[in-house]
């Protein structure tokens, strides 16, 4: 898809610009896995939200005021502001670094649980491996860009295949990486903004859900709760795949797992 084509999203006064990539500064390459805490219980903990929109709201209460909406399949680092029997109320947790930290004003708070009903999961811990020979040293992904397709493998064996959508063509600084690289970060949850420097794409785009890290500059897989495109090219350099896909290759693979792009 063309740059100059793309979709604008409102979303409570917030305009998004749909599809994006490489959203960081250069970054250490240490190996880092953030995971979920094993109960709510803990201080902080990751949920998911369930439902097709929930409002992100400035205090624990339906009176407070909206100051944003998630959807399904965001992710969010949380703990408990306000509990009882039908409802649970948690503040979202900001990253400590942000880009443009001025765009998020005051406190936010989403309704985990309301009138009885769960309107948010929380994301435990997984392990996946296919075939039970399996080593991690045996797992490896490989993304096609002329095809928009990844596939997982264990050994010389296809485990997972889907189609994905990777960096702008049309764009120069937006085309995802050729190479071989190595998963070395995960985070459940990350959120991106840009513009990024030299460029003058505006996004601002939280609870970007299941991301792996395989490059310096910032490229990653990830979630994707803005476009459906999977398929074409869509953006700056990340290699976007649909929120279940993106669940279960973060599951799969473990830090070090190689990533093979090629034409």
């Amino acid at each position: 898809m063309d740059i100059k084509n793309f979709k604008r999203w409102v979303v409570q006064g917030l305009v998004v610009i749909m599809g994006f990539g490489s959203f960081f500064p250069k970054i250490a390459m240490t190996n880092s896995l953030v995971l979920t805490s094993s109960s709510s219980t803990q201080e902080s903990f990751y949920v998911q939200v369930n439902v097709p929109v929930l409002r992100i709201r400035s205090g624990p209460s339906t009176q407070s005021e909206i100051v944003r909406r998630a959807v399904k399949g965001m992710v969010f680092k949380v703990k408990v502001a306000k509990e009882s029997e039908n409802e649970v109320w948690y503040e979202i947790l900001q990253p400590s670094r942000l880009r443009y930290p001025e765009r998020v004003k005051g406190k936010w708070f989403i309704a985990g649980k309301y009138n009885g009903e769960w309107l948010t999961k929380e994301i435990k811990e997984r392990k996946i491996t296919v075939f039970p020979d399996t080593k991690p040293e045996d797992k490896w992904i490989k993304v096609k860009i002329s095809t928009q397709t990844l596939q997982a493998f264990e050994k010389d064996r296809v485990v997972f295949e889907t189609k994905v959508s990777t960096g702008l063509l049309t764009r120069k600084g937006y085309s995802t990486p050729i190479g071989s690289f190595r998963i070395f970060k995960k985070e459940l949850s990350v959120y991106m903004q840009g513009p990024l420097p030299g460029d003058d794409d505006w996004f601002d785009l939280p609870g970007v859900p299941f991301v792996m890290y395989f490059t310096s500059r910032g490229d990653t897989f990830h979630g994707t709760y803005w476009h459906s495109s999977f398929g074409r090219p869509y953006s700056h350099g990340c290699v976007n795949l649909s929120i279940k896909d993106s669940e279960w290759l973060y599951w799969w693979a473990p830090l070090g797992t190689k990533v093979v792009i090629e034409k």
